[in-house]
């Protein structure tokens, strides 16, 4: 498994015994016992390892592509680890060479600090707790248990997990362990924890809508392909990369990048369903012929992913709902002993804005300035299901699109009142409220949930598959690049990504470069079929749930006995639940493990 981890400890005497093995992570070294201080990382993945100095100073990098082209940079307490400011290739003094999705963990000997960054993107994630005159961290939860934290379910954490199907920051499942925002730090002393503050890259609607002449067009589209053709090359830096092809804008603009790139060696990917309303495979087949790229279409048949399911789900650090994880961690494994390095082609969302639905945006302001009144008022006006079910929810719970366990329900089964505001997804809400709906959903999908969710599928499969794998839209100069966008390049009306839209039809013929999207998805039906999959009832059993003490097996039971009668819009609850279990199960069980090797 990738990933880095370390142990520090502020004790008077070494207690070099308590690190033990950090599991199977390539390499590990002790850099300084001075002072009583105890350090010890493991890293291991893409990127640059590790440096120290002579004064006691020491980094550990890990992550994507930690500098633009250049040397690993020599940190200080104050390096801008997220200023956009000093860009060597603008004429000015370099100020912060990092680029893609990172993890630094940094010692300063003079202070006795370290400090922890993550990336403004969210690529990559850590994870940190102070714990008996300790501090952990860890780029994944389950290090922790090779690390030997005391881990135990964080009731606050679950509650998280049922409202959202993942668990944002700064909270994870556990107790105590705290993970950092996407673009945040913590400096922790011997006595001090101090949060560093930093700017969120937010997307705003504002600005030009001014129409752009055709010659103007033609230069943006030159510059957006100079920047992901040279993104992708420093990405791949010679080996043997896969690319994941969807057929989809992003992943299709990256195979046109691809394309111009003759000297590197990808093969393109994409995954086959047996569902033909998530099935791409041929107009990803189609394309990659179109521009003389090796493709290859792994199937993945649904009863793959059942047998997936349990496997997959029990193996993460903490419970993960997205389901589109299954089908994809089934096909990385049967290509992974082909390719070196993963190309994905998530990124751009936060770039160009994601439009809400017509109903979503009429929905919405009636909630938000008529309330519950008005919604009643105006559901006995409308007809349309989708636009009712809208209505039926509380104004910020327009901006999660499943049916997720609500406030109440989650009172009802845990016995507590959840409170949401302080993790990462209501904060921002609450801070984009008076902003448009457009902002609203473009920051919370590119700040939030792709961070927790979609770049944590790539990576926690990548990292546990022993492989790489890079996102060449989260190129921090393509990112400015793209800010500086007309708006009308960006979106107009209910379309975004107007020049990634250009940029296709400048490459690829009409019936390829404007196929609508299909969305890549599990099949849901074949993993939540009782019999089928009889363990799907063994996980939901109200024996078993009354043993574990979170939840009340009574009121979840109910619910259970109600989807089995039909009740198909519970279906998402039940999953939700049904992926609770799958991984506490996985997690108890390794977590004794872990408690008799201790005894022995």
């Amino acid at each position: 498994m990738r990933g880095m981890a370390g142990i520090l400890s502020w004790r008077n005497r070494p207690q070099i015994d308590r690190l033990g093995a950090l599991g199977p992570l390539g390499e590990m070294s002790v850099f300084t016992a001075r002072q009583g201080l105890i350090w010890q990382a493991a890293t291991a993945g893409y990127g640059f390892p590790a440096y120290s100095r002579a004064d006691g100073d020491f980094c550990v990098f890990h992550g994507e592509l930690p500098v633009d082209g250049g040397s690993l940079p020599t940190l200080s307490p104050d390096f801008p680890f997220w200023s956009e400011t000093g860009n060597a290739e603008a004429g000015g003094t370099p100020g912060n060479p990092l680029n893609g999705g990172w993890v630094v963990a940094f010692w300063d000997q003079a202070s006795e600090q370290l400090t922890l960054a993550r990336d403004p993107v969210g690529i990559r994630a850590v994870y940190w707790a102070i714990h008996d005159g300790m501090a952990y961290f860890a780029t994944d939860l389950s290090l922790f248990r090779w690390m030997k934290y005391p881990l135990a379910v964080d009731s606050r954490g679950l509650a998280h997990f049922l409202r959202f199907r993942y668990v944002p920051e700064p909270w994870t499942i556990f107790r105590d362990v705290k993970s950092l925002h996407p673009g945040g730090g913590i400096r922790i002393g011997r006595e001090t924890r101090e949060v560093l503050d930093y700017g969120k890259a937010l997307f705003s609607a504002g600005g030009s809508q001014r129409g752009v002449a055709p010659q103007e067009v033609d230069g943006y589209l030159e510059h957006m392909e100079a920047g992901l053709v040279r993104s992708t090359r420093e990405r791949v830096r010679g080996g043997k990369a896969g690319l994941w092809l969807s057929g989809g804008k992003d992943s299709g603009a990256l195979a046109i990048a691809v394309s111009r790139n003759p000297d590197l060696d990808v093969h393109c990917f994409t995954v086959g369903f047996d569902n033909s309303v998530s099935d791409e495979s041929s107009r990803a087949t189609a394309l990659a012929r179109h521009l003389g790229l090796r493709h290859e279409v792994v199937r993945v048949a649904n009863s793959d992913c059942a047998g997936a399911f349990v496997r997959w789900i029990g193996a993460l650090g903490q419970p993960f709902g997205d389901l589109a994880l299954i089908p994809y961690a089934v096909a990385f494994e049967a290509v992974r002993s082909r390719v070196d390095l993963f190309l994905d082609g998530t990124g751009s969302d936060l770039y160009f804005g994601i439009p809400p639905s017509r109903s979503q945006q009429i929905a919405g302001q009636i909630l938000k300035w008529g309330g519950s009144r008005g919604a009643r008022i105006m559901r006995s006006c409308f007809r349309k299901r989708d636009f009712a079910k809208l209505l039926d929810r509380r104004w910020e719970a327009l901006f999660i699109s499943w049916n997720s366990w609500r406030d109440e329900e989650i009172e009802a089964i845990m016995g507590l009142r959840p409170d949401f505001s302080e993790c990462a997804w209501y904060r921002l809400l609450a801070d984009l409220r008076h902003r448009s709906l457009l902002e609203i959903e473009t920051n919370l999908v590119g700040l939030v949930w792709e961070p927790s969710t979609v770049y944590r599928k790539g990576i926690q499969i990548a990292d546990r598959a022993n492989a790489m794998i890079a996102f060449p839209w989260a190129d921090r100069r393509l990112a400015r690049f793209a800010r500086g966008l007309p708006k009308s390049l960006m979106y107009q009306g209910q379309v975004n990504k107007i020049l990634v839209r250009k940029y296709l039809a400048q490459h690829l013929p009409p019936e390829l470069a404007n196929l609508p999207k299909r969305y890549f998805v599990a099949p849901r039906s074949a993993i939540l079929d009782p019999d089928r999959n009889p363990w799907v009832l063994e996980y939901l059993d109200p024996s078993r749930i009354r043993a574990e003490g979170l939840l009340d097996p009574v009121i979840t039971d109910a619910y259970v006995q109600r989807w089995r009668s039909g009740d198909s819009a519970l279906e998402d609850r039940i999953l939700a639940l049904l992926i609770w279990e799958v991984w506490h199960a996985s997690f108890s069980a390794s977590a004794g493990s872990t408690r008799r090797a201790l005894a022995g």
